[in-house]
Formats: structure tokens, sequence, C-alpha cells
């Protein structure tokens, strides 16, 4: 476990957010998400290190910003996961999920599943 003061404060607003969600807090928890990512991606600009949950923070934003009905937010956060770790299913799989709802699952998820 990293004990860094950084580190420290990235799982504080990360534990914030998922309680947040967990109460349908959605807009709430997407900003305490936002400022996690903005966190570790100050770590990563100094250290050039990127912190292992970070694509996980984006899709965690992402699923508060769909319950928000901010789709194209939504959207970005998976992709912006995906640009991360593109490995990481369950970010495509959030990111289809979110195209389907929207009703446009086939015209999108192709250009994703391409790269």
């Amino acid at each position: 476990m990293n004990t860094s003061p950084k580190a420290i404060q990235l799982d504080d607003f990360a534990r914030v957010a998922s309680t947040l969600r967990s109460y349908g807090a959605n807009r709430e928890a997407a900003f305490a998400y936002s400022k996690a990512i903005e966190v570790s991606m100050c770590h990563r600009v100094f250290t050039r290190q990127v912190f292992p949950n970070v694509p996980a923070l984006f899709v965690n934003l992402g699923v508060s910003l769909d319950d928000t009905g901010d789709f194209q937010g939504a959207v970005k956060a998976y992709q912006d996961a995906i640009s991360l770790d593109s490995k990481f299913r369950e970010a495509y799989r959030n990111l289809a999920m979110s195209y389907r709802s929207h009703g446009q699952m086939c015209t999108r998820l192709k250009s994703h599943l391409t790269v």
C-alpha cells in the first residue's frame, strides 16, 4: 500500500465518492471522483507514475455521470479509462451499456472496438 500524502488524499477522495454514490448523490460523487483523478494526474506529472486504480476511478466517474444524465461526460470518462488501460474490460462494458441506453450502440461502439 502506498502511504505517500498524495496516495492517502487520492484514497480519501475515492472513498468519499464511493460513499456518496452509494447514497445516490451522483453529482457529488462525480465531483469527488474528479478530484481523485486530479490528484492522481498531478502525481503523474511530477513522478511519471500512475496509480494503478486510476482507470477504475474514470469508470466510476462515468457511472456517476451516466446516472446524472450526462451521457457525453460518461462516454469521455470511459474513453479516458480505456486510454490508460486498453485491456480494462469494465470500461468497455460500461461504454457499451451507455451507448445502448442512449440508442447508439451499433454506430458508436464500432469505432472503439476497432482501436
